[in-house]
């Protein structure tokens, strides 16, 4: 039996219905499969800051590794086999969680999973980006799509 409070990440079998643990530390929230499911981007919060951190491991749970992307979890969406295009709050402070009015002014980069190279996105105007969730890209157009403050925006991603 799991701990109360705690959040791990599973997969699931379709056809033998078997459901494997993936994760073990228990505070792994929010994971995101890359297009041909073999890899999963992964959001652990720290139990004493209360700061996440974003993960990748492989579909099986192996080879964990610190993508060292200080983000919320749901600002992430991959762009290709190797990039993930990130929103990161310029401010992320402790407990931000339990703040039920948390705001943050992100900042878009565009990380290599293998090298960690991280590229900052220009943005089309200041302002542009407050409260970034439901990250979307379209590899055909090239498009960023994403909500800020509720409403829909697109980023064209060169």
């Amino acid at each position: 039996i799991d701990d109360l409070g705690s959040n791990f990440i599973y997969s699931l079998n379709l056809e033998t219905k078997e459901i494997t643990k993936l994760t073990t530390a228990g505070y792994e929230v929010n994971p995101l499969w890359n297009s041909t499911a073999s890899k999963i981007i992964y959001y652990q919060i720290n139990k004493n800051t209360g700061i996440p951190s974003s993960y990748l491991m492989d579909k099986s749970g192996q080879n964990k590794k610190d993508l060292k992307i200080r983000t919320i979890p749901g600002k992430a969406v991959w762009q290709d086999q190797q990039n993930i295009i990130v929103a990161v709050p310029q401010i992320l402070e402790n407990d931000y969680a339990y703040n039920a009015f948390f705001i943050s002014k992100d900042e878009f980069y565009i990380i290599n999973i293998e090298s960690q190279k991280a590229i900052k996105l220009e943005l089309p105007s200041p302002g542009y980006v407050e409260n970034v969730e439901n990250l979307f890209y379209d590899s055909q157009t090239k498009n960023l799509y994403f909500t800020s403050n509720d409403t829909l925006r697109s980023m064209k991603i060169e």
